[in-house]
């Protein structure tokens, strides 16, 4: 079935490519990274060997904030209310009132695998039979909401106000309860695989073996993007991010709140990307070869009203080949470029003199991975823009 888009035109759409051939900067080498976490201008990083660095000017300085924190992996950082500094190192929870020094506030029996903090509510998940661990105000006092039956083993945790998700491994098992933990109910329908990482944006988001769900109205997880194994998610008002890899490592990101997805890979490094975060423009990846940021390339769109341009793309989205037809009131140099998400030119025709009339133009974008693309047409008088999505 075709899909019909009429723009009104002269319509200028600039796709600006400010970094058209971007990079991956190192921003903190030599270290074994588990943990990347971003608050405001600060950037903070987790190890394997205990260590906590805090840089406040994107890397030109490090401060060490791990002082008397023992010398266990730190797998998770956040700030809660009154800008108290929280980690888990090892099996317990520190927190740091003035990023001066820690003071132990919980303990597990098992190492902590996951946190998440929602204001002053701390939630943590651990190994084996520890569940789901809780506290909703600020770390001071702890309760435990893995009633049956979630004695199991927590990769990840997501929160949306009282709606708390956990995924546990092995199975594809997610549950969510809405009232703290007194009942517990399955949420798997849809998800193959095992799920390693949830996320709250705009809805819920699971990252498993080898894709991205998303979960619908219906409570169904459909899949969004085909991936490698997906460790960690990162949100901005921008942007959203996913990590992972095998045995080359990815960044995956997403301008639409998760619809499509672009695959970004990390050429400094080999294996996986372990944490993600967002600083600025900068999607920013930690792993064993350290701490690399990949600025993203912006894409400005402004229009200007003028003549209209009709024009049919069909199909939309397509798996393989799509067609972009339109018509020419009078003979036109025509150009055609394709960009993906992040602003990189993926396809260009040479410039042609075309004849008054109707058009097609067929793209297949061969080996270019699932997601959004944006097809820029360009005549002496009129720019204009076509989003497709490739499936």
């Amino acid at each position: 079935m075709k899909t019909a888009y009429s723009i009104i035109a002269i319509m200028l759409i600039l796709i600006v490519s400010i970094q058209s051939q971007a990079q991956w900067e190192q921003i903190l080498g030599d270290t074994n990274i588990i943990e990347v976490y971003v608050s405001d201008t600060n950037i903070f990083v987790g190890t394997i060997d205990g260590k906590i660095y805090l840089t406040s000017d994107f890397g030109q300085s490090w401060v060490n904030l791990s002082y008397n924190l023992p010398n266990f992996v730190i797998d998770n950082i956040g700030i809660s209310d009154s800008n108290q500094l929280v980690c888990t190192c090892g099996r317990f929870v520190y927190v740091s009132q003035d990023w001066s020094g820690w003071t132990e506030v919980h303990q597990l029996s098992d190492d902590i695998t996951c946190m998440t903090i929602d204001s002053g509510h701390i939630y943590v998940g651990g190994a084996f039979n520890e569940g789901l661990h809780a506290s909703f105000d600020n770390g001071n006092n702890w309760v435990y909401l893995s009633n049956n039956p979630l004695v199991e083993y927590l990769t990840s945790i997501a929160v949306d106000d009282s709606t708390i998700m956990v995924s546990i491994f092995g199975g594809g098992k997610v549950f969510v309860t809405e009232d703290y933990g007194i009942n517990w109910n399955t949420q798997n329908q849809g998800i193959t695989g095992n799920i390693f990482s949830l996320a709250n944006h705009d809805g819920f988001f699971a990252g498993g073996d080898n894709k991205i769900f998303k979960l619908d109205n219906n409570n169904t997880w459909s899949s969004v993007h085909s991936t490698k194994q997906i460790l960690d998610f990162a949100s901005s008002p921008s942007y959203f991010t996913a990590c992972g890899g095998s045995s080359t490592a990815y960044l995956y990101l997403s301008r639409d709140s998760g619809d499509t997805w672009e695959s970004i890979e990390a050429t400094y490094t080999v294996g996986q990307i372990r944490s993600t975060d967002i600083y600025n423009d900068y999607l920013l990846a930690g792993n064993h070869d350290g701490l690399y940021g990949y600025k993203v390339a912006p894409v400005y769109i402004q229009n200007e009203i003028g003549e209209q341009l009709d024009y049919t793309v069909y199909p939309n989205p397509f798996t393989t080949t799509t067609t972009i037809e339109f018509e020419l009131e009078k003979p036109y140099t025509v150009q055609f470029k394709v960009y993906n998400v992040i602003g990189e030119m993926v396809f260009e025709t040479e410039d042609r003199l075309l004849p008054a009339g109707n058009h097609k133009i067929t793209w297949s974008p061969g080996h270019l991975p699932p997601g959004m693309y944006y097809a820029v047409l360009r005549s002496e008088e009129v720019v204009s823009v076509v989003k497709m999505i490739k499936q």
